[in-house]
C-alpha cells in the first residue's frame, strides 16, 4: 500500500498518549506522507521518533525503505519516557529499526556514525531549541543527507530560526521547499543540489 491510510494511523495511536489524536493531525501526516511518496527514498533516518506516528505515515508511501528512528527517549520536546518501545512495536511489520540516541551528544559515536551515514531522507523533528535544531539539521548534512524535511518550521520561532541559519550556511549545497500543512506545524524540505 503506497495510498495514505489515516484510518490505520489513527488505530495505531497509543491507548491513553497525552498526544491526543485530533482531526488537524490528518492533514500534518498527509504532507510527511505526501513528501515520501513524491521523493520515493529507499531510506530514510528520523530524528525524533516518539510513538512512530511520522515513520508511519513515511512508511505508507514507501513501504519496502530501510528506517532507522533516532529519539533520546527523555520526554522532552513533546515525547514520552518508554515510547520508543511503543514505536518498535507499531513498525515492526516494515524493515525499520528505532534505536535510543542523543543526537545532541556530538559527535556520534563512530559506531552510530557508521550505522547512519548515507539515509537519503532525514526527518528532524528532534530538539524544538534553535541549538538542538540547527545541530540536528548539521549532523543529516554531515551523514550526506539527499533530503532533509525540518518540522515544525511554522509551529515553533527557534525551529524556523534554525532552519534559515542552516539554509544561509549551506546555500551552495541545497534548494529549499516549504511544505505547508494547513497552517498546523510547517516543514522546509532541503534537497542537496546535485554537483555536475
Amino acid at each position: 500500500m503506497t495510498q495514505f491510510d489515516w484510518p490505520a494511523l489513527q488505530s495505531a495511536w497509543v491507548p491513553g498518549d497525552p498526544l491526543v489524536c485530533e482531526p488537524w493531525m490528518e492533514e500534518y501526516y498527509r504532507v510527511k506522507h505526501a513528501v515520501a511518496k513524491e521523493l520515493q527514498p529507499t531510506s530514510i533516518c528520523e530524528i525524533g521518533v516518539r510513538a512512530g506516528y511520522s515513520a508511519l505515515a513515511f512508511l505508507q508511501a514507501c513501504p519496502r525503505a530501510q528506517y532507522l528512528g533516532l529519539d533520546s527517549d527523555e520526554g522532552e520536546y513533546g515525547g514520552v519516557t518508554g515510547y520508543l518501545l511503543e514505536a518498535r512495536a507499531r513498525l515492526e511489520p516494515y524493515n525499520a529499526v528505532v534505536m535510543r540516541c542523543d543526537t545532541q551528544d556530538l559527535p556520534l559515536d563512530p559506531e552510530i556514525a557508521s550505522v547512519v551515514f548515507g539515509y537519503q531522507l532525514w526527518h528532524i523533528d528532534g530538539a524544538h531549541d534553535f541549538k538542538g535544531a540547527l545541530s540536528d539539521l548539521i549532523l543529516a548534512h554531515q551523514m550526506g543527507a539527499q533530503w532533509m524535511l525540518l518540522d515544525d518550521y511554522d509551529f515553533s520561532p527557534e525551529v524556523r530560526r534554525a532552519g534559515q541559519v542552516f539554509a544561509g550556511m549551506y546555500r551552495a549545497h541545497y534548494t529549499t521547499d516549504y511544505k505547508g500543512d494547513g497552517g498546523m506545524r510547517g516543514n522546509l524540505l532541503y534537497t542537496r543540489k546535485v554537483v555536475a
